[in-house]
């Protein structure tokens, strides 16, 4: 199929509404929106999720989104926009979830409704489970891989030594990764929501649950940075550790070992695609990062005894550490020799494969193209002269961020309870460095498609 002429008729107008600037959900929707752009003549402008009263104002062809039941504001949105009769078009943030039915699928769709036009699964052992769940909207389901890892292929790999230099840690020469787990939730006013599959009977064993754990980890992390002080630490805190309401930091299981000058603790300053890259060994407690790590080539460790802890099955292709001696036997066996045979085992490289293959589809670079074809089918314009139904709380939500700005005091804000939650959002509201970064990702995009002879087919 030839692309797209976009002099032929006027462009289709679709709005992505995000949660954050940069991060996961922003690397889902990036590489499908210039698809979108590239070959199906439509033109993308993007809002931060409170923004949502632009779709009564603008009125637009269509609503882009990362997801539907993720975060309360895109569920909302998504509604918003199918009762207009404004189709929607969305991903997929979690894609790589349980099918046993043990995992809560809907997360903040709390109506069970399919609201977008594609329901975008990850593998084909997610697309056959929805199946069973959405018999009405069965056709709806389709495979297309997880977009956000598309990344993989298609940025460019950041210079060790240069990433270093910003953090005056450039004279490292060995480097090991470690991806937080949320443990930092348990001092936030939402712990009961956060952990809620977590012995949901029994609080108390919940949250006693979270802190033995907390600090197994510190304690094996903590032994590891003192026994190798030339090798540098990168600890990386997990992107959804605290609510937006959240000011604090409460503990985890990484913030009281950042004294170490072998240590550098990171929150959102770098991608972490950038922090794999650079390292030579990648681990966590469970992590889907590790997932990312093997499309890069590095080894992984989880420091945990072989349990789950989660809905997915990654630790079976990783090395494990359940103490402090065996994380160091690994550390040590990997810069003499260049391997770690317990990673190294047929087994879990057959894992690997297996797992790669059920959690995100493909590794190509090409998901995006895969759901760009499906949302092909749907684009739309909008009818003439519509207008949607006036909402008295979109409209509130957007005059409480467009006029706030002009009273907004963080340093005030941070003391007064009620005020305190909308510091996320005036310090979200404008997408901060989201275009030079969308700037820098379509043109890794356009050069990936060039070398690989990609057009939308």
């Amino acid at each position: 199929m030839k692309s797209s002429d976009n002099n032929q008729s006027e462009k289709i107008k679709i709005f992505c509404f995000l949660d954050n600037s940069l991060g996961r959900d922003t690397e889902i929707v990036l590489p499908v929106c210039y698809a979108l752009e590239k070959y199906h003549n439509c033109e993308i402008s993007f809002f931060f999720l409170w923004d949502i009263y632009e779709i009564r104002k603008q009125v637009p062809d269509m609503v882009l989104l990362p997801n539907t039941r993720g975060h309360h504001m895109y569920v909302e949105i998504a509604e918003c926009a199918y009762k207009n009769d404004i189709k929607v078009l969305a991903l997929e943030s979690e894609g790589n979830f349980k099918t046993d039915g043990s995992f809560d699928y809907w997360g903040y769709n709390f109506q069970k409704k399919v609201y977008q036009e594609w329901v975008t699964c990850w593998s084909e052992r997610t697309k056959q489970y929805l199946q069973e769940i959405f018999k009405s909207d069965k056709n709806k389901v389709v495979v297309t891989g997880g977009t956000g890892f598309d990344k993989y292929q298609i940025l460019e790999n950041v210079d060790r030594k240069t990433l270093l230099a910003k953090y005056n840690k450039e004279n490292f020469k060995k480097v090991i990764g470690y991806a937080g787990w949320a443990f930092g939730k348990l001092y936030g006013a939402h712990k009961s929501i956060s952990f809620k599959l977590i012995y949901p009977d029994d609080k108390q064993k919940k949250y006693d649950w979270v802190e033995n754990h907390r600090i197994f980890v510190r304690d094996i992390l903590k032994s590891a940075i003192e026994n190798n002080p030339d090798i540098l630490f990168i600890l990386k805190r997990h992107p959804k550790e605290s609510f937006e309401s959240d000011v604090k930091e409460g503990l985890n299981e990484m913030n009281e070992l950042i004294h170490y000058e072998n240590v550098l603790y990171l929150c959102k300053e770098e991608d972490v695609k950038d922090l794999i890259n650079i390292s030579d060994i990648w681990m966590g407690f469970k992590t889907t990062t590790a997932l990312e790590a093997w499309i890069l080539g590095k080894p992984t460790i989880l420091i945990n005894d072989g349990h789950k802890y989660s809905a997915d099955n990654l630790f079976e292709g990783s090395a494990l550490a359940d103490k402090p001696l065996t994380l160091q036997h690994y550390i040590e066996e990997y810069y003499t020799t260049h391997q770690i045979k317990e990673f190294d085992k047929l087994e879990k490289k057959d894992a690997r494969n297996i797992i790669i293959q059920d959690s995100i589809g493909f590794s190509d670079g090409l998901n995006h193209m895969r759901a760009t074809q499906y949302f092909a089918k749907s684009l739309t314009k909008r009818k003439a002269n519509y207008k949607p139904k006036l909402s008295l709380r979109h409209l509130r939500l957007y005059y409480l961020m467009h006029f706030g700005k002009f009273f907004y005091n963080k340093n005030l804000f941070k003391m007064l309870p009620f005020f305190k939650k909308t510091i996320y959002v005036f310090e979200n509201r404008n997408l901060p460095n989201f275009y030079s970064f969308k700037e820098k990702y379509y043109e890794s995009l356009e050069k990936f498609h060039s070398e690989k002879n990609v057009n939308q087919s």
